[in-house]
């Protein structure tokens, strides 16, 4: 089930960034993204949260900020009805989706393409890692619903 993201979500969700992700999102970027008016989304089964997704509605767009299911989870279509929910948040006057990924995230690059996004740019040092202070380029991911 897709639900709403709430404040007693956020140790599941942290969970997950943590196990996942090499630089991941602290508490403070979740709350901020509230804050900005992100829509931010939990996948919830059997009383556990094992994804989520955050992003942005622009006038013509959606960018998808971050992503992730929990890797026990993966490969049982739930990353596919998270980006579905997002995709039905295309109205007449969105067309695109796009996320920006690191260049070595290839799990998810490939299941991006799977998806029906397009890698339409480079980014050069896109990404901060902070841990080793180096930056790392991004391929910007597109969707488009025209």
């Amino acid at each position: 089930m897709i639900r709403h993201m709430l404040n007693f979500d956020f140790k599941s969700v942290l969970d997950i960034e943590n196990k996942l992700f090499f630089c991941p999102w602290t508490k403070k970027d979740f709350l901020d993204s509230f804050v900005d008016k992100c829509n931010c989304y939990v996948y919830e089964t059997n009383g556990s949260i094992v994804g989520y997704v955050v992003f942005k509605k622009n006038k013509y767009s959606i960018d998808i900020l971050n992503i992730a299911v929990h890797e026990k989870f993966q490969l049982k279509n739930i990353g596919k009805e998270l980006i579905d929910h997002v995709k039905n948040k295309l109205k007449n006057k969105r067309y695109y989706i796009n996320v920006n990924v690191r260049e070595t995230n290839l799990g998810c690059q490939l299941f991006l393409k799977r998806q029906e996004f397009k890698a339409i740019a480079v980014c050069e040092k896109y990404f901060y890692n902070e841990k080793n202070e180096e930056y790392e380029d991004s391929y910007l991911f597109a969707y488009n619903n025209i």
